[in-house]
């Protein structure tokens, strides 16, 4: 169980950066749900590691950096299966979305969020369970899949998960702009031959073709298309690993050895600790560089803080100003 001291919820300067109230609420709720999963993982037996910003975190500020506002979590891909196969598993309001638990989601990672709510509300036990935090939360976790060494095989897996991954998000374009009356027709004929291209170039992995004739949305067929083409190389064929989709989006993968991950060590982070992989500097140095152990006020992925819409909408309906103080939650 986290126990948080009081002076932790205070405003607060770290690294001559600004950490208000609000956001030191959101770090405890964000480390309340981790401690959940863990108890799953845990059960399971499941590997898992602090990764990305959350792991310089745990190196260089022994919590989270200052400026970032969420927790990375990687898993090798076997893990993270066997976490989705269990996921139902968590207390509530905790639950986990991807494209195995949803049709219209289409990220190539997992979140866990503490809201079950089908919409954005005030929930005053939310407020007293996640320590003042009014926000639903949200914990990525990116499964690692394994990289082939042979470079014939690895340039042909990244090439069709190339391929599928940009059909999937040429067809949410088409799907929301339709939805918003617009014509395009040459558009989805375009969609539709690149489509047929992909089949006929996956006719040598029958078992991720046949997923094109299951009852599903096209949308979620083309995400499971392009998870099974990031799983295709087995375990053991390769001594690299990457989260796929940084293949698609990224101009450099942030490529991991194996052997850096093959054991484990916990840092402290806050109130608690992270797992983190063993040799962690080359981790590290494969994304931010040599000099990591600077701090660098770097822009974050997303906006910054990332409940700045929900705080807009909780301020215009006036809810944000019945917000208790810390003390008034713990009956001090």
């Amino acid at each position: 169980m986290l126990t948080f001291p009081d002076e932790f919820f205070y405003d607060e300067v770290r690294s001559d950066f600004f950490v208000p109230a609000m956001m030191k609420c959101t770090w405890a709720a964000e480390l309340k749900v981790l401690e959940d999963l863990r108890e799953l993982w845990d059960k399971y037996g499941l590997r898992w590691y602090a990764d990305f910003g959350t792991l310089l975190g745990a190196v260089r500020h022994n919590g989270f950096i200052p400026w970032d506002d969420d927790i990375d979590i990687t898993m090798p891909r076997k893990d993270f299966q066997t976490f989705l196969e269990h996921a139902s598993e968590l207390k509530p309001p905790n639950r986990i979305l991807s494209i195995y638990s949803s049709d219209t989601f289409y990220q190539f990672h997992a979140v866990a969020t503490n809201n079950i709510a089908p919409k954005l509300e005030w929930d005053t036990d939310r407020l007293r369970d996640y320590y003042r935090c009014p926000f639903i939360i949200n914990l990525d976790i990116y499964p690692l899949d394994t990289l082939p060494d042979d470079p014939k095989k690895r340039d042909l897996q990244a090439l069709l998960y190339r391929v599928a991954y940009q059909l999937v998000h040429r067809l949410v374009s088409i799907e929301t702009r339709e939805a918003k009356g617009e014509v395009l027709k040459a558009e989805k004929n375009a969609f539709q031959s690149d489509l047929e291209k992909l089949k006929g170039q996956l006719s040598s992995y029958p078992k991720i073709k046949m997923l094109f004739k299951e009852r599903r949305p096209l949308r979620n067929i083309l995400c499971r298309v392009a998870d099974a083409i990031a799983m295709s190389c087995p375990w053991e064929e390769g001594q690299e690993m990457d989260y796929y989709a940084h293949i698609a989006y990224l101009d450099g993968p942030m490529i991991r050895r194996k052997e850096w991950f093959e054991k484990t060590l916990e840092l402290p982070f806050e109130v608690t600790t992270m797992n983190v992989p063993a040799i962690y500097t080359a981790a590290l140095k494969s994304r931010f560089g040599a000099n990591y152990m600077n701090p660098v006020h770097e822009k974050s992925a997303h906006d910054y803080p990332f409940y700045a819409k929900q705080e807009e909408y909780f301020q215009y309906f006036g809810y944000l100003k019945k917000m208790p103080s810390y003390r008034e939650m713990i009956g001090v």
